[in-house]
């Protein structure tokens, strides 16, 4: 884990992660629409796609702006290079221009706590095609998307407790469902990583495909004549059948669990074990 840690935050040091944070996120996230899917790409390969302040900002519009969109029926998301993504970037937790470490711990905490809200109440399906290995934020959110088609290479990792830090993405209720109470904890105790076979196997995944098929099959999934899921099914029966199962009342069971793990985390992040923590891997590789 330590190792995985230094290797994050290797190639951005404090002050260029100051300027980065403060520019735009065009090309942090690549956004399309094909054929009424819109297609959301974390874009950040070098730094395995880890999650920036401005990248939840962004995520967040773009989800609220496609549930409102009636050209856009559904959204797919995916990474670019050998990561889905490593989670939040640890740059985050040194402070930003004006900002000491605890403002900004509050500020990140507060974008988690609205961009997984906002995965909550979107109206429209989700689809995750996860071509490697997924992190924190971008792992447990996976549990709030609809379906999930992943590469052969992809694993799922919750570091919480290895960063002195807690559960979120409403992971503490949605984990232990889809999983089982033993590899929940596993993963939300232990931070140990879930292997894309359970993933399948517990459906935490609905299909597994080789990395080099993956965004074919997907790309047929979607589009395929007469069958794709973007050509041959009705919108509003989407989004019909979606709140179905996804009901107020469970959703606002959802938001409250959102609220309790973003009040827990905000309190192990404030800790000063935390920021030593934090703040011993990025002067490592100042």
């Amino acid at each position: 884990m330590n190792q995985f840690v230094r290797n994050l935050v290797a190639p951005i040091g404090r002050r260029s992660c100051l300027r980065m944070l403060s520019t735009s996120t065009d090309q942090a996230l690549l956004v399309d629409v094909k054929q009424n899917v819109q297609w959301i790409r974390l874009n950040r390969p070098k730094q395995y796609n880890a999650i920036t302040i401005p990248m939840y900002e962004r995520l967040i519009q773009l989800l609220n702006e496609a549930a409102n969109d009636p050209k856009i029926s559904m959204v797919t998301f995916t990474g670019t290079g050998k990561y889905f993504s490593s989670g939040n970037d640890l740059n985050n937790f040194t402070s930003m221009e004006g900002m000491d470490y605890h403002q900004t711990v509050d500020y990140l905490t507060e974008a988690v706590r609205r961009l997984v809200d906002t995965f909550i109440d979107f109206p429209k399906p989700v689809l995750g095609m996860v071509n490697g290995p997924a992190y924190g934020i971008m792992a447990t959110t996976l549990a709030l998307f609809d379906t999930v088609i992943a590469s052969d290479t992809a694993t799922f990792t919750t570091p919480f407790t290895a960063l002195n830090q807690s559960p979120e993405g409403c992971s503490s209720l949605l984990f232990p469902q889809i999983l089982g109470p033993s590899l929940a904890s596993e993963m939300l105790l232990f931070s140990r990583t879930l292997s894309v076979e359970d993933a399948l196997r517990t459906g935490f995944v609905s299909r597994v495909l080789p990395q080099d098929q993956l965004e074919s099959y997907v790309e047929q999934l979607l589009y395929e004549p007469k069958k794709g899921l973007a050509v041959a099914l009705y919108p509003n029966a989407m989004t019909s059948a979606k709140s179905i199962i996804r009901t107020k009342t469970y959703k606002q069971q959802l938001h409250e669990v959102n609220k309790n793990e973003c009040e827990q985390l905000t309190r192990m992040m404030h800790s000063d074990e935390t920021r030593q923590l934090l703040n011993k891997f990025i002067n490592r590789k100042k």
